[in-house]
């Protein structure tokens, strides 16, 4: 297996409980807006990839027919089940789940009507092969709704924030613009229909404990927040605190919400 999926499957073993109670995974504005855009119906079929604490997959299983959250990370998996059969209740039953990878989906083509990613794809190595994995397993007529964190196209300052999202997630591969990922769903043979950008608020403390950061980890990334050129403060609307008023530093990671039609 690919060097960089062995390391997400250790990082994200270690951490899965803090991704199924995290708010940002549980409670983002960016899941109502994707049940808003998708409007799905009872008789749907319905693939979350990397599905991480299961919010995705538990969000439109009272909505449809059946959905299968999937995950590379055997921990994490177990987390999202136990988390959605807790929380569903009846609707629970609707959840099949599998160990799949990404960028090689073991379903038939043109099975779903709607296949999921959310915050996952920055892990991967392959995102032009994972989306065309996407395109292949949805049927004609079908969505494909991604949800991830953007770079900007300025290489400089993408480069500054990967670099700061590798440093806190060795797992973490790369963020893409907003542009970059129109040509991923391009490429696959999907036409992007909806894309729109908000922030997705954090705080350092919270960003760093959810990934299991250590102390001079923590503190690396409190360095290079703090000192951070001016374009990624902008990008990230970093907000330092007042020096000695105990508050902790806060910032807003951009992210896109992407809808496209095969």
């Amino acid at each position: 297996m690919d060097d960089k999926k062995q390391r997400t499957q250790v990082q994200f073993g270690a951490t899965a409980a803090n991704y199924v109670s995290s708010g940002t995974f549980s409670k983002g504005e960016d899941l109502r807006r994707l049940l808003e855009i998708i409007q799905p119906q009872p008789d749907w079929r319905v693939l979350d990839i990397a599905t991480g604490g299961g919010h995705t997959a538990g969000l439109f299983a009272p909505h449809t027919q059946q959905v299968i959250a999937t995950d590379l990370t055997g921990p994490m998996l177990m987390a999202a089940r136990t988390h959605l059969q807790n929380s569903l209740g009846e609707n629970g039953g609707k959840v099949d789940y599998a160990r799949t990878d990404a960028e090689h989906l073991p379903f038939l083509n043109d099975t779903f009507d709607l296949v999921t990613c959310r915050l996952a794809a920055h892990h991967f190595p392959n995102v032009a092969g994972f989306m065309a994995e996407c395109a292949r397993v949805v049927r004609p007529g079908g969505l494909v709704a991604i949800v991830d964190m953007l770079s900007p196209s300025d290489e400089k300052v993408a480069k500054y924030i990967n670099a700061l999202d590798v440093l806190r997630d060795p797992s973490h591969v790369w963020a893409y613009s907003l542009n970059e990922w129109k040509r991923f769903f391009q490429g696959a043979g999907l036409k992007l229909e909806h894309a729109e950008v908000g922030d997705n608020p954090q705080n350092l403390a919270d960003w760093a404990r959810r990934m299991g950061c250590d102390g001079p980890t923590t503190m690396r990334l409190r360095v290079m927040l703090t000192q951070a050129p001016d374009a990624v403060q902008t990008w990230w609307k970093i907000r330092l605190p007042v020096a000695g008023s105990g508050e902790e530093i806060q910032f807003f990671i951009q992210q896109a919400v992407m809808v496209a039609r095969k």
